[in-house]
């Protein structure tokens, strides 16, 4: 819903440290963006996007990897569905 915006302190700036985030999720990416974090498009599956993770870390001190097959799967509270994501994804 409608809001109001509020200051966010950069991630670097607050914690000396530079981050990444790689997310489908519009909120995640805008929340990235607004904290000053490099937000990274992987097109593709899970492990394109692990993948792109994984070389970011060489430029980033912290990447916010997020799913949003498992996190769609808690929203609706289908424990099975969401076991079945995290599997599929540590696979």
């Amino acid at each position: 819903g409608p809001g109001r915006e509020i200051p966010l302190l950069p991630f670097q700036k607050r914690f000396a440290k530079r981050g990444a985030v790689i997310s489908e999720a519009d909120f995640l990416r805008g929340l990235g963006r607004k904290a000053g974090m490099k937000v990274i498009d992987v097109p593709g599956d899970e492990e394109a996007k692990v993948k792109a993770a994984s070389e970011a870390l060489d430029r980033h001190d912290l990447v916010y990897l997020h799913f949003e097959a498992s996190d769609q799967a808690g929203h609706a509270g289908d424990l099975p569905l969401k076991v079945e994501a995290r599997r599929v994804i540590s696979s």
